[in-house]
């Protein structure tokens, strides 16, 4: 959920979002590999939320998006240093 929260907010200041994967992916490296049921449940409960604007929601999709492809290669950094 915090992950999905951060990258919505990255997404949502132009001059930060080159710089989410070098947050997202060292925030994940730690965390247990999300699922596809994990992403699911954030994003609905994000977006249940009642303080989100238009704007909020419209990023919601991509924000799950950067997520996974954060998890992603959190997981292969963490393979490739598995000796």
């Amino acid at each position: 959920m915090s992950a999905v929260v951060l990258a919505q907010a990255l997404l949502g200041l132009p001059a930060h979002t080159a710089a989410a994967p070098a947050i997202l992916v060292p925030l994940l490296h730690g965390l247990p590999p999300l699922t596809t049921h994990h992403l699911t449940t954030a994003r609905a409960r994000r977006a249940a939320d009642p303080m989100l604007d238009a704007a909020d929601h419209g990023r919601l999709d991509a924000a799950v998006a950067l997520v996974r492809a954060c998890a992603a290669a959190a997981a292969a950094a963490a393979a490739a240093a598995t000796p």
